[in-house]
Parts: C-alpha cells; structure tokens; sequence
C-alpha cells in the first residue's frame, strides 16, 4: 500500500512505493498541499484480517498508524470515513472538500480519528460501546463536517453479531467520551438527516420501534411523525422536504413542524425497491417499474420492463442506467438505460453472465456524463475495460489487459446529486500474473482518455503473500492511498 498522486491533464505526477520516480512536466504546477491525512484498508489474502494505515502525505514512508479493525467478535471490520463538502447556494451543487474524520472498530470499540493534517495524531475512542459489529453510516451535522454522528449496530447482551434477535442499535458522536453511554433510539431501520439548503442537519427523522420520529440534531427530544416506518426515496434540500416509501409514497415537509402527506402512489407492501438522486429529480423502481419524482411531488412511470426487475439505478447526464434482474433463461445483470424524463428504452449491449458461461462482468455501477464502465474476464479478474454511451453509441476497449484497482471521483456530483467518475484506476498484471502483485498502476483519465503510469505497485514474488492492496478510492484534486 502507498500514497499516490494522480494525473490530471497529461501531467505526470507520480508517488507510491518503493522509491518509484516522481515527476512533474516542465512547467506544471505542483500538486496542491495537503489539507488531510490519507487513509486506506488491506485484506489478508484469505480475507481473515483487516489493517488500517493511515499516513501523513508529507511523509509518505512513516505510517501514522497500522491498525487491525475487529468487530466484537474478532472478525475483520470496516473503516468509515466523514466527507465535507461545499454547496453552492444559487444552485445547490454539492462539491466534496475531503475526508476530515474516520470511524472505525477494534475489539468491538468505536473509534475516531482526526484526520485533519495538522491535528492531534492519536485515534481516541468514543463512548462505551463494547460490543459494535458494524458502522452503518455516518452523519455530519454540518456541510463541513466538524461534528458528526456514526450509527452503530451492537452484538447486544450476547455480544453475537449473527445472532441478531437482540442486536441493537447506537448513535455515537465524535465529541463523546471515552466513558459516555451512546445514544440509543429504539432504531430498527434508517436514520436520515433533514438538511437545509447549506448542508446543516435540522433534525433528523429515524425509524423507530414506534414509527417515524423527528429528533433534534443533538438526539436528545423528538416528536412523533407517524405510526408508520418509511425509506428515504430522494432528498430536496432546498424545498425542505423529502419522499419517503411508507405507507405508499409519501411526502414529508420540514419547512416547519414535520408533516407527512397522503399517498401519492401505492407501492405493494413486498415489491423490490430501489431508489437514487436527488436535487433535480429522484429515481425509483417499484419492482419492473421505474418511476421519476420532484419536489413539487409529480411523479410519474417511465417505464416497466418485461426482462426483470430493476436492481439498481444510476441517473447520468441525460439518461438514467439500470440495472435488470433477468433470471437463468435470459442471464443475469442486464444493463439498460432509458432518457431521464422517459422515452424508448435502450440495451446497451453489455455482455450478460450466463448461467454455464466462462465470460464474467464486473460492473463499476458508476458512470461519467452520460457514460457507463464495466469489465469483461474470463475469471480471472484480468481482462478488458470498456464504456458505453448511455445512448448506445461509442462503445470502446479502454485498456487490455486491466484489473480494476479503484476509482477516482470528480468533487463535485451531477445534477441528480450522484458521484462522477474523474478517472479510472487499474493494473496492469506482469506475465504469468493475474493479480497486481509487483505491476504498473495505472490511471485513465476519462475526459480525455489518456492513460498514465502512476507507478509500480509493490511486488514480493511470493505467491503466499500476506497482505494485499484490494482497492483505491480517492477524489482526482488529491492524493490517495
């Protein structure tokens, strides 16, 4: 694992490990310093442990910290991070500033860590949970994140996390003590913020065993909303308001006190559900049924689709990309899309996994303008990375042979409130190879479609290796581990 420094514009900018070159084109301008600390997780080759390395950019060859993340069973957990952001008041775009903090678990303990460059370099823990398995969100109460809640799920009085009768759920803030009890809602579903239009979190809106409460931002008074639980379809900032899929959907306003509205559509109780964006519009599917909603609560039915049902969906710049079900007779993941406000649906040729078949996909779920990334391979996680235009057009090889290493977001989210993909990151696996043990690491910048050698990943030679870089996420303005 290393630091690296991404290119940006033809520019060759280069970092990582074991001394490889840096290099900067005559004339360009130097990397922009570095306002966090960068942080990044390896796996064990057999998935049995998980580190945290978190490094100051500065000095990338002096680990800060080498972590191993536990649950309260001794099983590998996650790291979680906070992002800032900035949104621009005339029109709500949101831009990502960077990772101020980290959440994390060991031995079943929540942690915290500054990631602030200049700040105190220990982590610290925050209350007295014990028994966590799992930090299943984060929630700043501000667009620059100096405070924030982490949602925690517990082992509960059997501190077993498989057995979850009696696991239960605690919200933690960074601010707390070592010795401060968590708070603890009665929460057996989601936990959504209600943020005004400069990314504070008014309140928040939580499902618990009683139906949907409205609680303070500080968690310590509520009233109730309904009798009824729901889930967040798409958010509306500005308007204040949010749909939610309850008791069909519904709209709740939080210009004042909350109020629930009637049902808009009916959605069967136990359809499949999916849902995305935001800000212009939101998307969801109610079993083979997508569905497009705004703020002033249109809603209407784009399409149903005959070959399954919707599993995911990715708005893009003109069109919206799903993913289809599709069942053993007809292969499964079939990816389409379809013009935002509706019109014909498209297949976009992606190859389909066949039940018997040798040829895997491996689907980025993301997308840049109104492009979508996929991998084809043959098993071996080494193969070919393509695009395709949302409207069917300009399908193209961008690198062979390629192993998908992670990617490299723009800052700021499109129109739908989605991540864009800035630039892709991938190996290139040496002769008799399948992994990136010891290969290039390389990085194709999407708008322009120029790859650039980053740099050579670190390489043992050892097929028994101990520990594995498995994946890079970053923004495409900053270094990233």
């Amino acid at each position: 694992m290393g630091v690296w420094r991404t290119a940006r514009g033809g520019l060759t900018v280069t970092g990582g490990t074991d001394n490889p070159p840096s290099v900067t084109s005559p004339g360009s301008p130097s990397p922009s310093p570095a306002k966090y600390r960068l942080w990044g997780t390896a796996t064990s080759d057999a998935g049995l442990s998980r580190r945290l390395v978190i490094v100051d950019p500065r000095q990338p060859e002096h680990p800060l910290h080498s972590l191993l993340l536990t649950d309260v069973e001794g099983k590998p957990a996650v790291a979680v991070p906070v992002t800032a952001t900035r949104i621009d008041p005339a029109n709500g775009r949101v831009t990502a500033l960077g990772q101020p903090r980290l959440y994390f678990l060991q031995e079943g303990k929540v942690l915290t860590q500054d990631l602030g460059i200049e700040s105190i370099a220990e982590p610290r823990r925050l209350s007295t949970v014990d028994n966590a398995c799992t930090i299943d969100s984060v929630h700043p109460l501000t667009a620059a994140a100096e405070e924030s809640w982490a949602l925690v799920t517990t082992g509960g009085p059997d501190r077993a996390c498989g057995t979850t009768a009696d696991n239960t759920r605690a919200l933690v803030r960074n601010s707390m003590a070592a010795d401060e009890p968590a708070v603890t809602l009665g929460i057996h579903r989601s936990f959504i913020p209600l943020v005004d239009e400069a990314g504070t979190a008014l309140a928040f809106l939580a499902n618990s065993n009683s139906g949907l409460r409205r609680y303070t931002a500080d968690l310590t008074r509520y009233t109730q909303v309904s009798s009824f639980g729901g889930s967040l379809i798409g958010s509306f900032p500005a308007q204040r308001r949010l749909f939610l899929r309850s008791n069909g959907l519904q709209v709740l306003d939080y210009s004042g006190p909350p109020s629930i509205g009637p049902s808009l559509l009916e959605i069967p109780a136990l359809s499949s559900f999916e849902s995305a964006g935001g800000g212009e519009a939101a998307y969801f599917s109610v079993g083979r049924s997508l569905y497009r909603v705004t703020a002033d609560g249109r809603n209407a039915l784009i399409k149903t689709f005959e070959l399954g049902e919707v599993w995911r969906i990715m708005p893009a710049a003109n069109h919206v990309v799903v993913m289809l079900s599709g069942d053993s007779t007809v292969g499964y993941q079939h990816i389409w899309s379809i013009p935002r406000n509706g019109g014909e649906p498209l297949d976009l040729q992606v190859p389909v996994r066949d039940v018997g078949s040798s040829q895997y996909v491996q689907h980025l779920y993301a997308t840049a303008g109104d492009s979508y990334f996929y991998l084809t391979h043959g098993g071996s996680g080494t193969g070919v990375l393509w695009s395709v235009n949302a409207d069917g057009s300009g399908k193209r090889q961008l690198a062979a042979p390629a192993r998908h290493v992670g990617i490299l977001w723009q800052p700021g989210l499109n129109a739908s409130q989605q991540p864009e993909v800035a630039a892709l990151l991938f190996c290139q696996p040496q002769a008799g190879h399948s992994d990136c043990d010891g290969a290039p690491l390389m990085q194709l910048d999407v708008p322009s479609g120029q790859t650039t050698q980053l740099g050579t990943l670190p390489g043992t030679g050892s097929a028994s290796r101990s520990w594995q870089l498995l994946s890079a996420q970053g923004l495409i303005t900053s270094p990233f581990m």
